[in-house]
């Protein structure tokens, strides 16, 4: 069964309405590492001065993980990312994202690498790192690498999402 995703932006006030839901998920990302319960308020900050993208991703209406973009670094790092565990490893369609070509195959962890590059790179970003905290995070890096060349075509194709680039543009 082919699940459709869309990803939803939170950024300084863009998406405020998915805090909740955020919050949520950050916890079981939290709880899956065996990190602790982490400071929400200090996230929340960093959403609000801009610092950070926090992009969702949202199926049947529900929020069913999202990745971190850290804009604090420079080169911008992909941070965090967390799916939950029964959309792991199923392929997914995008729906009602235009700033964001459908690919052939891909599962949600690889739409939100995808997304955070894409994100970083039209707010005119040369270069756009990872956090790598373990193996898997190596794996995703090394996966990322392989894509960028293709998803370098895409970058120019639109100047999308609008709202949340004009406040990011650098």
């Amino acid at each position: 069964m082919m699940f459709k995703i869309s990803l939803k932006i939170l950024h300084r006030n863009l998406g405020k309405k998915y805090l909740s839901e955020y919050k949520i998920l950050d916890q079981k990302f939290r709880e899956s590492v065996e990190a602790d319960r982490g400071d929400l308020a200090i996230g929340e900050e960093q959403l609000r001065l801009g610092l950070r993208v926090n992009i969702l991703v949202y199926c049947k209406g529900e929020p069913v993980g999202f990745v971190r973009l850290d804009l604090r670094s420079q080169p911008p790092l992909i941070g965090d990312l967390y799916v939950e565990p029964k959309f792991r490893g199923k392929e997914v369609v995008l729906d009602q994202t235009p700033w964001l070509e459908n690919e052939s195959g891909y599962k949600i962890w690889q739409y939100l690498i995808k997304a955070a590059f894409i994100i970083a790179r039209r707010a005119g970003y040369k270069e756009v790192g990872s956090y790598i905290h373990n193996e898997s995070g190596e794996r995703l890096r090394r996966w990322r690498l392989i894509q960028m060349p293709k998803w370098e075509l895409e970058v120019g194709k639109v100047d999308k999402p609008s709202k949340l680039l004009n406040l990011i543009m650098i």
